[in-house]
């Protein structure tokens, strides 16, 4: 891409850009010498360990010392390791390798845990040590800031987007741990950005989809979610622990203002009355929160207005870096040229920030060579082992959401037998936007599906009670659906067969249990999902351990935004249902959208082997007269011919519904034997594969083809 040569340097000094790839752009150069503030790494950026230290490299050697930021909260937010190492499991992770798929690059664990787990192990100097070891490879990186500790304070539940990324539901715990992990961060150099003032925690709404609000009153918002970034602030913990920088979330506080707390002045207003100095970063501003309430410009020119002093304008897989820098180099350059904005404003806000990159290299320790990434990675990944197991130790059942008391339904005793089922059935309906809020990872799961199976291997379940009997549900009804056998899904559940219809006692306690039908069903292409719902079982954990142990492809579903047993997980499926309508009974709202993940993610999986032509099934085994009435409807359906017609054809090709779509699809006459003939050689040169774009199932391709012959 063409460097830009008229850029305003005022302006750049206030952007913090993404950037597409390992290699800066003519364009990103232009911007960097012109006084561009800074770059945030993605996913994108960071394919290899080294290629992001190179990366780094190039950055300041194209800038007047910009910030290099990036998102490393630890558990499923983090830019280094969200890759894996070919989905294989800790230690190993290549400093220098290939970079891997887009599918690949999202929503992995790496070596540090969520938040979560610190806070329920409960030990500051556990904390504190994870920073200092995360800040240590971000230094030899050349990493300069951090998004992160996470300050925000988990107090609702239902929360889509902050669960297990918060340190604690109590404010003064988050208020701990956040400052330990500011300190680590410190002691390596590297600034501290505690996110997402004035408290994320309650939101009910994923602001990167749309704005939330928060609907509490001024005193608890202020006591219970802002305290955190106010103390983290001042020092009140210890005078190292003061962040750097705080990040303004994209959410609505009425009792605090009009406006979300990034895009209005009452934000910064609040941060003064602390006698905060430090740099307000806002949070990524091409989030649907600000596009739809403002627009991409407009809500840069509004950040800047409201106090801000950097902008964090997004990611590279939203928009291409030139048009993302473009539009707010320029809507700021027109405000300036306005008078809406000045240049007096964007310098301070630039020396602010200038001031805290500065303020942090200056107590940066002496650093080993580049060549010693790899100790300082298995350190990392020993440190979050340690905090794993920590973490899980002092898990209780009481923590689990589905065992917590749901306040809407509390008087479900005392209410008619109609109003009773509308409490029911009001709370059932909450699974369908639990669900939805993990589409993206149920997709990225399915692929892992397809990829198990075009490969030869397995797709396993592993659950236990409910959990464990919807698994052996879906895997059996892909049998008559899609003639998928148990050689393409098996389900395994504790207790064997008979806990389909007797709780077998104490069999998902046995972790061991769950490694043995590891060892005894799995082969080295096959992949293993575990279902549970509270996101704890043994049993569970003993098959995804055993499961990473032999570099197998490991999935969890579950109802626990902070189940222990994500860290496990290449993907983890974590629906924040809640609490149940009857606290405990997962058979209710979890079990619900478990069965819907199910569904998704196996019909997706088939729908991408090819086994459906449109939304009809091709594959039907047809077992039963029922079945073989269907198997004519779906013919007579997918060509337009009778039901008469669509059972003759299928009696002329053997009951083969592939071959007599292609031949009908061809406009051919299916009792003629050389139409036969063809019609199965194109299949044959057509199989099935969810590589060809449009016509996985190849019925497309083969009626061409036998069209033309």
């Amino acid at each position: 891409m063409s460097p830009r040569t008229d850029w305003d340097p005022d302006v750049l000094g206030v952007l913090l850009a993404p950037m597409e790839g390992t290699e800066l752009s003519d364009f990103m150069r232009s911007a960097l010498a012109s006084g561009l503030g800074g770059i945030t790494l993605f996913a994108p950026n960071t394919p290899t360990l080294g290629a992001t230290q190179r990366l780094c490299a190039q950055i300041r050697d194209a800038g007047a010392d910009p910030i290099i930021a990036i998102d490393e909260e630890g558990g499923r937010v983090t830019r280094l390791f969200g890759h894996g190492d070919g989905f294989g499991g800790p230690p190993g992770r290549p400093t220098d390798t290939a970079p891997l798929t887009q599918a690949e690059t999202s929503r992995h664990e790496g070596p540090l845990p969520a938040a979560a787990v610190f806070g329920r192990a409960d030990d500051e100097d556990l904390t504190a040590r994870a920073g200092a070891a995360l800040g240590a490879l971000l230094a030899e990186l050349g990493i300069t800031m951090d998004f992160a500790p996470v300050a925000d304070v988990a107090t609702n539940p239902e929360n889509p987007v902050i669960g297990h990324r918060a340190f604690s539901s109590d404010p003064a715990a988050a208020l701990r741990h956040a400052a330990a992990f500011t300190r680590g961060l410190h002691s390596a150099g590297v600034a501290a950005c505690a996110k997402h003032f004035p408290g994320h925690g309650d939101a009910d709404t994923d602001s990167h989809l749309s704005m939330p609000t928060i609907r509490l009153d001024r005193a608890t918002v202020l006591s219970d979610h802002a305290e955190p970034f106010s103390a983290l602030w001042t020092g009140e913990m210890d005078g190292a622990a003061a962040v750097d920088a705080v990040m303004t979330g994209h959410l609505e506080v009425p009792a605090l203002g009009d406006g979300p707390a990034s895009l209005s002045r009452w934000s910064a207003d609040l941060l003064d009355e602390i006698g905060f100095t430090g740099v307000i970063v806002t949070d990524a501003l091409d989030m649907g929160a600000v596009t739809h309430a403002a627009g991409f410009g407009d809500g840069c020119i509004r950040a800047l207005e409201a106090g801000a002093h950097l902008l964090c304008l997004g990611s590279p897989l939203q928009a291409r870096e030139h048009d993302l820098l473009t539009a707010a180099h320029d809507a700021i350059l027109g405000a300036v040229g306005s008078g809406r904005l000045t240049r007096e404003q964007l310098r301070d806000a630039h020396q602010r920030a200038a001031r805290c990159q500065r303020a942090r290299r200056v107590t940066a320790p002496t650093r080993p060579a580049s060549s010693d990434l790899e100790p300082l990675v298995a350190h990392l990944w020993q440190v979050g082992d340690e905090a794993r197991a920590a973490g899980e130790s002092s898990v209780s059942a009481a923590d689990v959401p589905t065992e917590q008391r749901n306040e809407r339904t509390r008087h479900i005793d005392t209410v008619s037998t109609p109003d009773a089922v509308d409490l029911i059935l009001a709370e059932e309906q909450t699974s369908v936007d639990a669900v939805r809020s993990q589409a993206a990872q149920i997709a990225e799961l399915a692929e892992i599906c397809v990829d198990t199976i075009v490969s030869g291997g397995t797709v396993h379940y592993v659950g236990a009670g409910t959990s464990g009997r919807l698994a052996v549900l879906d895997a059996a009804e892909l049998l008559p659906t899609f003639n998928a056998d148990s050689d393409v899904f098996a389900a395994h559940l504790a207790g064997g067969p008979s806990a389909m219809f007797h709780a077998v006692e104490g069999a998902e306690d046995s972790s061991a249990a769950g490694a043995a039908l590891i060892a005894e069903h799995c082969g080295g292409c096959d992949t293993v999902i575990g279902l549970a719902a509270s996101g704890r079982t043994p049993f569970v954990r003993g098959a995804l351990e055993a499961a990473r142990a032999r570099r197998l492809r490991t999935g969890l579903i579950s109802a626990n935004p902070s189940a222990p047993l994500a860290g496990l997980a290449n993907v983890a499926v974590l629906l924040p249902t809640g609490p149940e309508a009857i606290a405990g009974s997962t058979r209710m709202k979890a079990g619900t959208a478990q069965k819907m993940a199910l569904n998704a993610l196996s019909t997706a999986t088939m729908v991408r082997l090819g086994t459906t032509y449109e939304n009809l099934m091709i594959d039907v085994r047809a077992t039963n007269e029922k079945l073989v009435e269907r198997t004519a409807r779906i013919l007579a359906t997918a060509t337009g011919i009778d039901a008469d017609g669509a059972r003759a054809a299928l009696r002329a090709c053997d009951g083969e519904l592939r071959t007599a779509l292609v031949i009908l699809l061809a406009g051919e006459d299916p009792t003629d034997p050389a139409v036969r003939e063809s019609a199965r050689a194109a299949r044959a040169a057509a199989p099935p594969d969810p590589s060809r774009d449009g016509d996985p199932s190849g019925i497309r391709t083969a009626a061409e083809e036998l069209r033309r012959a």
